[in-house]
């Protein structure tokens, strides 16, 4: 696929925007505030590709993005990862006068041992993205921001402290997402399905998952969302690896006579 924009969250910056620069240079890259503006930005455009982030190794899922993905009818078409190292940037001289702290709840939740330390008393104030505290720390001595070297460099934003995150080998997975096949010419490494049950009933997730084991089928995430529909009803997103194609097929088939069976994409995972 000749991919001729990506849209990602911004402004620029982000670790998003980061990943964009990284995996399609030299392509037109157009920004949204949400996850949800990303991925609704007017029915699927040709020869475009939608990069959100799907998961952090500290905080877990981004559920945003997956019920998005499905919400949209777009496809899941790539995954890579990127390490994330928190930095705190601003124009501060002495953290002991500085009275708030802004950057997205993420980051902020990622270095509560660092703001504890050093940043105590401070305001917390959360905003859109990373990129986003970093444009509003440059404007105030008593303001500083936790973001990415990246984004210092892009608004000149001197950093104060490097790697402040509460562990270290913290990383976010992010998606590459588009209405086409990103990568024809590459064998694939997951499937992205979502299984509705008809109805809530004793043991129907062990049923779900049975399949799978009966025909040595390994997942690699397994989650419930709600439908969004009725209290207590589920839906479950679950990635599946595709070694062996036959014994995939044959558990989508079993599982599509009970329930119904959404495939979100099958994705290049470049780790």
């Amino acid at each position: 696929m000749d991919v001729k924009k990506v849209v990602t969250l911004g402004p620029d910056g982000t670790y998003a925007s980061q990943g964009a620069r990284m995996y399609f240079p030299g392509v037109k890259v157009e920004y949204k505030p949400t996850i949800y503006d990303v991925l609704n930005v007017g029915g699927a455009v040709k020869s475009t590709v939608y990069i959100v982030p799907l998961e952090n190794s500290i905080e877990g899922t981004v559920r945003q993005s997956w019920d998005g993905i499905a919400d949209a009818g777009l496809k899941l078409c790539g995954i890579f990862r990127l390490p994330v190292h928190h930095v705190l940037a601003g124009r501060a001289k002495d953290l002991k006068k500085v009275k708030k702290v802004v950057s997205h709840p993420q980051a902020i939740a990622q270095c509560r041992s660092f703001i504890s330390k050093n940043l105590k008393g401070a305001e917390i104030e959360y905003v859109g993205s990373t990129a986003e505290a970093v444009s509003r720390a440059r404007r105030s001595k008593k303001v500083v921001a936790i973001s990415s070297i990246f984004a210092c460099e892009q608004y000149s934003v001197p950093v104060l402290r490097e790697k402040i995150e509460d562990e270290k080998g913290n990383s976010t997975i992010f998606g590459v997402i588009s209405s086409q096949d990103v990568y024809p010419d590459h064998e694939k490494d997951e499937m992205h399905i979502v299984v509705t049950p008809k109805k809530n009933m004793a043991g129907v997730l062990f049923n779900i998952l049975k399949p799978f084991n009966d025909n040595g089928v390994d997942l690699t995430r397994l989650e419930s969302r709600p439908t969004r529909k009725k209290m207590g009803d589920y839906r479950f997103l679950l990635s599946l690896r595709l070694d062996d194609r036959k014994s995939v097929e044959k558990v989508l088939k079993l599982l599509r006579k009970n329930y119904r069976v959404d495939v979100l994409g099958e994705s290049v995972n470049s780790f």
